[in-house]
């Protein structure tokens, strides 16, 4: 669990790590990459990063990732039922 992979969209699709892509949206946020190891280099030119590891809130990332799998679920069931 040590190692990073990063994907684009298209990977994470092709490797089922998702379950659909959707069209990118421009959003006014902030990305703090100094807590990964090795962040994508055009990521780290455009953000002037410099790589270091920091430290990890592995239950703020677990309840993330299960509020993400919810909201996909729901959209899920929106399209499939037709609700807006």
């Amino acid at each position: 669990m040590e190692a990073e992979s990063w994907l684009d969209a298209n990977e994470a699709s092709t490797m089922g790590f998702v379950d659909y892509v959707v069209e990118p949206t421009r959003l006014a946020a902030q990305a703090d990459f100094q807590r990964f190891k090795n962040p994508p280099h055009h990521l780290a030119r455009q953000y002037g990063v410099c790589a270091k590891a920091g430290r990890v809130n592995r239950k703020q990332i677990v309840t993330r990732n299960q509020i993400g799998y919810m909201n996909r679920q729901t959209e899920k069931l929106k399209l499939k039922w037709g609700i807006q």
